[in-house]
């Protein structure tokens, strides 16, 4: 799984400088991630997209795009722009000049512990799907 997140860093390094990975686990079988959109979007629908390089799209319009990914119980949702890093406090035990390698055992970590995963492959590419939210969450 580490490896995973390692070559999600190489592929798509814009994440290195900036990620938000929000995973969601509803106490309510019945939320969908739209039911999370439309909070997240202040209580209106957002607008779903699919485009081709959805980065590309992002820095050119000043977008807020969040690709979402299911899992087991879950939902994830990572901000394609604004988002901040984790946190260092949680990943003081590597090698300080090995930040992939941080940032990787991060998202890991949270793998692990919800089911929820980042594809690589959802990323980039050609008629990819994302959200755009008019009233991001800050």
């Amino acid at each position: 799984m580490l490896d995973h997140y390692r070559a999600l860093f190489k592929r798509h390094q814009w994440l290195t400088d900036g990620a938000c990975w929000t995973v969601v686990q509803p106490f309510d079988d019945e939320m969908t991630p739209d039911d999370l959109l439309w909070r997240m979007n202040g209580g209106r629908d957002p607008e779903e997209l699919t485009v081709d390089h959805p980065m590309e799209l992002a820095l050119n319009e000043d977008l807020t795009l969040l690709f979402v990914f299911e899992g087991d119980g879950g939902y994830g949702f990572l901000e394609c722009t604004y988002g901040d890093p984790p946190s260092d406090e949680l990943l003081r035990t590597l090698d300080r000049e090995d930040f992939d390698g941080r940032r990787a055992t991060a998202l890991a970590f949270i793998e692990a512990a919800t089911g929820v995963g980042i594809e690589i492959d959802w990323l980039d590419g050609e008629q990819t799907t994302v959200t755009v939210l008019d009233n991001p969450v800050s």
